[in-house]
């Protein structure tokens, strides 16, 4: 369901009005369609691009909806092989309908960029959920994580992304100093004191 005066594209199929952007990896959610807009078009100037952009209306996210086809938007990203990484943008929210967004974005799964303009909130990151407090912070780390999934994906099989074996999962440094290479392992029994090797490939099992 399209909110009044939204802006959606399906892939490559825009509905009502919509600018000429990038295939990529980022599936975009809006509860404004100016938004979606700065969004996506911030976004391809850095060179990045878009699987789907769905406009909800401004309405949406009140109080007496509750947010009813912004959930409706993240399970369909979800279950779209194609978006890697999602960015959801939106005007002042009602609390009770951005809590039930906000569950909604962890149970995907999947790195989310969320602005909710006029909330502030007291962590910069909940599990897989980035915080941006303006569209260009927004589209910034949207870029970012559109990046990191993409090499990630790029590397690493789609079968075994999530089954890798401990031993499989390792840090590589070149010269990095002490504090750099132990990092990681904080709070672990076992980690590298003060070994500095190029050639070593550490994990927790060293």
């Amino acid at each position: 369901m399209m909110g009044p005066k939204a802006v959606r594209r399906d892939s490559r199929t825009p509905l009502a009005y919509a600018n000429v952007i990038p295939e990529g990896n980022m599936g975009v959610i809006g509860a404004s369609g100016t938004g979606i807009q700065e969004l996506c078009s911030q976004s391809a100037l850095a060179g990045e691009g878009m699987t789907h952009a769905i406009g909800l209306g401004g309405r949406d996210i009140s109080r007496e909806v509750g947010g009813i086809s912004a959930l409706t938007a993240l399970e369909m990203l979800s279950a779209d092989e194609k978006s890697d990484m999602l960015a959801f943008d939106s005007k002042p929210p009602a609390e009770a309908a951005r809590q039930e967004i906000e569950k909604a974005m962890k149970a995907t799964g999947k790195p989310t960029e969320a602005l909710f303009l006029g909330y502030t909130p007291a962590v910069a990151r909940d599990e897989n959920v980035w915080f941006a407090s303006s569209l260009d912070e927004a589209a910034r780390q949207a870029d970012l994580h559109s990046r990191v999934t993409a090499r990630r994906n790029a590397t690493t099989p789609a079968s075994s992304r999530n089954n890798l074996r401990l031993e499989d999962r390792r840090y590589a440094g070149s010269r990095s100093g002490g504090n750099t290479c132990r990092a990681p392992w904080r709070g672990s029994r076992r980690y590298p004191s003060s070994r500095h090797d190029a050639r070593r490939r550490w994990s927790p099992d060293y």
